[in-house]
């Protein structure tokens, strides 16, 4: 059993908990989606924050996931990129500062154009320009980077070389392929988890890790990475046992999984070698305070053997 002071707590979704509090935060493939509550509701996004460093975050990320040229562009606004991705990193820091934390910030390098859309990525030498832009805004303001959602190698790699130039901690996330008849412990770019790492391999990468992914997927996953790399392990999932293919993600669903069930999930991972445990879209501090609470008891259980 890994000690407790290895363990690093994320935090959970941004989008769309901003959503479930009343946010307006409109489709993300055909608007700026989150970015609007930078603009609607700021306040909303620093409180969201605070409660997920209450919820006991060691790392909380920065609400730009949606701040990038081509989202910005469907409003004409590519010129408030700069404006908007400092504003997401003064959110998090005014949530630090409120509450004395000595939490973390992660500024977010995410897929430049919509997520999920491997064939929507950009060549390589636009994709590093867009995310040097990006990362230089970033850098001053937070204490680490990931580098999120990415489909492809390519895209990991713009994203990854752009992050490590800032002389801060890089993390790289996956998201996979969801689906039970696709191949495991693939990147929803075709690409297998082990090619991608490969690839990244003279690249200072700290951790590697699985997100907005589902939790069958997440948990064969992680299993796999432990043997392809000494690196830092973690994983925020998607609450559901597997990706809807109805495109339904309610908590009706039926393969969706509650706080309780998620933080259940979130030992297996932990148990794996996952060291980094947060939570995607769907998730909120509640999802958050049960992962600590589960993997703090496992701790103390495993000290009193």
């Amino acid at each position: 059993m890994k000690a407790s002071s290895d363990f690093v707590l994320l935090d959970g979704a941004m989008g769309s908990a901003l959503r479930a509090r009343g946010v307006t935060v409109p489709d993300h493939q055909t608007s700026i989606w989150s970015a609007l509550a930078l603009l609607e509701a700021p306040d909303e996004i620093r409180e969201l924050h605070c409660d997920y460093i209450r919820a006991g975050c060691d790392v909380i990320t920065t609400n730009n996931y949606a701040v990038t040229p081509v989202s910005l562009g469907r409003e004409n606004m590519q010129a408030r990129l700069e404006e908007l991705v400092i504003s997401a990193c003064d959110r998090a820091n005014e949530a630090r500062w409120q509450l004395g934390s000595n939490v973390r910030i992660a500024g977010s390098l995410p897929p430049l154009n919509i997520s999920y859309r491997p064939d929507l990525v950009s060549p390589y030498e636009d994709l590093l320009c867009n995310y040097r832009v990006i990362a230089k805004v970033l850098a001053p303001r937070c204490d680490l980077i990931i580098c999120e959602t990415m489909t492809t190698s390519s895209e990991a790699l713009a994203a990854a070389i752009a992050a490590a130039e800032m002389n801060l901690p890089v993390w790289v996330s996956f998201s996979l392929c969801d689906s039970p008849s696709e191949a495991e412990n693939t990147l929803r770019g075709g690409e297998s988890i082990q090619q991608v790492i490969d690839r990244l391999k003279a690249v200072p990468v700290d951790a590697f890790l699985i997100n907005c992914t589902a939790v069958a997927r997440a948990t064969e996953a992680v299993k796999a990475i432990v043997a392809m790399t000494d690196n830092r392990i973690g994983v925020y999932a998607n609450p559901f046992k597997y990706e809807p293919q109805s495109g339904d993600y309610s908590p009706e669903h039926q393969d969706y999984l509650d706080a309780e069930k998620y933080a259940s999930a979130a030992t297996v991972w932990y148990e794996a070698g996952a060291s980094v445990i947060g939570g995607c879209c769907g998730t909120s501090p509640d999802f958050i305070a049960a992962v600590k609470e589960k993997i703090n008891r496992m701790n103390s259980s495993s000290e009193q053997i």
